[in-house]
């Protein structure tokens, strides 16, 4: 038995709470029926806006030409149109369809922003072993530790049927995006005045839970483990820093290390958490908003409200076109919205309130997961005073190469400031990730990132 099982069994032991959220065999053959094998509605909704989930999209289609691991991916719907365009002129007609992060960009900038609606295409699809893993999972994970933690899952959905706010999220902490990335991304706070912040970084990134070349029994606790480090701005060109999230953080809380050439050592990093303020966001976003929402989930009591059907982003292409610079895309108050591809989906909605006795600048979060991936695809986040203050914005597509839907891009728009930071953009880039180079565990520790400071 490995450390993180006996330390699952002492935590246990110890009286650490456990909260069982299998379903039974009979509920989890829904998989293989009504629903999709991650856990949506395979079927299409009642006015046909929704069409059935007919498999997805397992690999490049044969309209387009892609030329592999790296390179960028062509728009296979590049010859859709828009099925409507909403305004500030029109958005009562569709305020059920919106969030209130939504009708709130339509207030603030009722000239410019809007919605290009196109038909709803349920891309999602992830090889065979994901699904047969979250099968599996379906009938054995639970959460445990109050739902800081999971257990008895491995590489797939760990609770594709939810009955509960903090199972969502895990799902969407451990969904499908490959076994590793290898990338370099641009990110950038546009504020209202115009000005512009650049920041550009390199990550190194594994996820261990979906390893091929392990399972349940020899996963080592660390569902995900990256080295990123900074190319820009000059003034921090080099700064290095190393996070391991673990599957339990009551067991074992996230681990961060950070290196600052200045100091020229390596030293523990305990602020890359929560509200932190997220590198080269200039204060417009939070350390815990980078991919929607990563981290820790302890600060919040997780409600699941259910399912509805919202416009988000999706199938976004477009908006990853390297035919488009940046100058094109960061516009005044918000992105270039022509770029942006909308469609109806159903949403997992699940709301956040902060715990009495916690801290963090949101004292609540509304977060609309997408049903057939468990990408978030907004969220809506509220300040002390229990007001709308950001919204967070995720633009998403399949990568063919895996298969499977991700994030690509990720935006919060302050609605107070007018300002906005989003990252992990790659439209300048020379290659999009690589989800084909796996580093070991032994990449990831304090020790090498010594050596890799040394380069």
């Amino acid at each position: 038995m490995n450390t993180y099982k006996k330390l699952v069994l002492i935590a246990a032991m110890a009286a650490s709470f456990m909260t069982h959220a299998a379903v039974s065999e009979q509920e989890a053959q829904r998989l293989q029926s009504d629903l999709t094998p991650l856990g949506g509605e395979r079927a299409g909704n009642a006015d046909g806006t929704i069409p059935a989930w007919q498999g997805g999209l397992k690999a490049a289609p044969d309209n387009v030409q892609y030329r592999g691991a790296g390179s960028h991916h062509p728009n296979p719907y590049a010859d859709d149109t828009p099925v409507l365009t909403i305004t500030a002129d029109t958005v009562d007609r569709y305020a059920d369809k919106l969030t209130p992060g939504q009708l709130a960009m339509f207030k603030k900038y009722p000239d410019t922003f809007k919605m290009q609606v196109f038909q709803t295409r349920r891309t999602q699809a992830v090889p065979a072993r994901v699904e047969k893993n979250t099968l599996r999972n379906a009938v054995t994970a639970n959460l445990a530790d109050g739902g800081n933690g999971v257990d008895r899952a491995f590489g797939g959905i760990p609770f594709p049927i939810p009955g509960n706010g903090q199972e969502v999220i895990w799902n969407h902490l451990l969904r499908w995006q490959g076994e590793a990335r290898l990338r370099e991304s641009d990110s950038f706070a546009v504020h209202s005045n115009g000005d512009i912040a650049y920041g550009e970084d390199a990550s190194v990134e594994v996820f261990p839970y979906y390893s091929s070349a392990s399972d349940e029994e020899t996963f080592d606790g660390n569902y995900y483990m990256v080295i990123t480090k900074t190319l820009q701005p000059t003034r921090k060109k080099g700064e290095l820093v190393l996070v391991q999230d673990p599957i339990n953080q009551v067991i074992t809380p996230r681990k961060a290390w950070q290196y600052i050439p200045g100091a020229r050592r390596v030293r523990r990093a305990p602020t890359v958490a929560y509200d932190t303020p997220a590198p080269f966001s200039s204060g417009l976003s939070t350390y815990d908003d980078i991919f929607m929402f990563n981290g820790a989930i302890d600060k919040y009591e997780w409600k699941l409200i259910g399912k509805e059907e919202k416009y988000i982003p999706y199938n976004n292409y477009e908006m990853d076109n390297p035919a488009h610079d940046y100058k094109s895309i960061l516009t005044k108050g918000h992105m270039n919205q022509d770029l942006v591809r909308y469609e109806l989906h159903r949403v997992c909605k699940v709301e956040a309130t902060l715990k009495g006795g916690q801290r963090h600048l949101y004292s609540k979060r509304v977060m609309y997961f997408d049903e057939d991936s468990w990408v978030m695809a907004l969220s809506d986040s509220y300040d002390a005073h229990g007001e709308l203050w950001r919204t967070n914005v995720g633009y998403s597509k399949n990568a063919f190469e895996l298969p499977g839907v991700v994030l690509r891009g990720f935006v919060t728009y302050d609605l107070n400031s007018g300002g906005y930071a989003v990252l992990d953009l790659m439209n300048q880039q020379a290659e999009l990730p690589r989800y084909n180079t796996i580093k070991k565990a032994n990449y990831f520790t304090p020790s090498n990132l010594r050596k890799i400071s040394r380069r």
